[in-house]
């Protein structure tokens, strides 16, 4: 990432825009989160920019400076998390590249006090909050992140009951599943998306399509594992992927639905029925996305 030039980054990005258009996916979040300096991370964002008004996806984007620690702050991680919130969030903010910020809360990677002192700065900054949490180890990340007033709390796979509790009395976090990831991880546990349900907790079902777990960018077969991995039905894995993620991006009173007044942008596939949504794993639906005129890059 940081020896390839922000041309290079534009067009691999705008290719993997137009491999998920093909499928049927007409808005995305695509988050920075592998240059892990300042100016890689903020000319990943521009390159997701690029991209997107080369494609025509609508595009979310979201700062993820804090995916990992990196190398040479390894020995004083502190001093990666000041350089992030008194450097790259502010350059963030000022150059308008992203709406959100998210942080991944592990302890390979964010511990909970650096993560809030992160994530609280990028608040009072005013980027929405998105979290990478209880994905290897539960350290209370969830409830933190609730507690913050986070958009979206994202893998849950060692989800704990006071986690889940905590996603049940808020009106404002939706539960992110990414069915795939324990798949391509070989990992016994999945997300807890079931009891989510039971609790009235919104969930959005997503790809994270990334290059380190879940190379993935069809979100019919992301379905599948929905549907295999989480015991969805047919039409909860489809709410997840329309009116709960558009939820999650606080964008649902334009996105992910079908209503007056909402974007006119939706895909017809080519199915028997909905019982037939990520049914068969590998197959590519989509035959027509329908869009209006003026839908932009959000």
């Amino acid at each position: 990432m940081r020896n390839a030039s922000e041309g290079a980054l534009t067009a691999k990005v705008a290719e993997h825009f137009r491999t998920m258009q093909s499928h049927g996916t007409a808005a995305c979040e695509a988050k920075s989160g592998y240059g892990l300096t300042v100016a890689d991370e903020l000319k990943s964002l521009r390159a997701i920019r690029a991209a997107a008004d080369e494609t025509g996806m609508a595009v979310f984007p979201t700062f993820l400076g804090a995916h990992a620690i990196p190398e040479e702050h390894r020995q004083d991680p502190d001093a990666w998390v000041d350089c992030l919130c008194d450097e790259a969030l502010p350059a963030v903010v000022e150059s308008g590249l992203a709406r959100a910020a998210d942080v991944f809360i592990e302890g390979h990677a964010f511990s909970l006090a650096r993560a809030e002192k992160y994530l609280q700065c990028a608040a009072d900054l005013g980027l929405a909050l998105r979290v990478h949490v209880d994905q290897f180890e539960d350290l209370g990340g969830t409830e933190m992140a609730v507690g913050l007033g986070a958009e979206s709390v994202d893998h849950l796979e060692v989800l704990s009951d006071a986690g889940l509790g905590s996603l049940a009395t808020s009106s404002r976090t939706v539960a992110g599943l990414l069915p795939a990831v324990p798949h391509f991880l070989r990992q016994k546990e999945d997300a807890p998306g079931r009891n989510l349900l039971r609790a009235g907790v919104r969930c959005f079902v997503a790809s994270d399509f990334n290059p380190g777990s879940s190379l993935i960018s069809n979100l019919v077969e992301v379905a599948h594992f929905a549907r295999i991995r989480q015991r969805f039905s047919p039409l909860e894995a489809l709410a997840g992927m329309t009116i709960w993620a558009s939820a999650s991006l606080q964008a649902d009173a334009d996105w992910g639905r079908i209503a007056p007044g909402t974007r006119a942008r939706f895909t017809h596939l080519d199915l028997p029925s909905l019982d037939h949504f990520g049914y068969l794993l590998g197959e590519s639906p989509g035959r027509l996305i329908v869009a209006d005129e003026g839908a932009d890059s959000a």
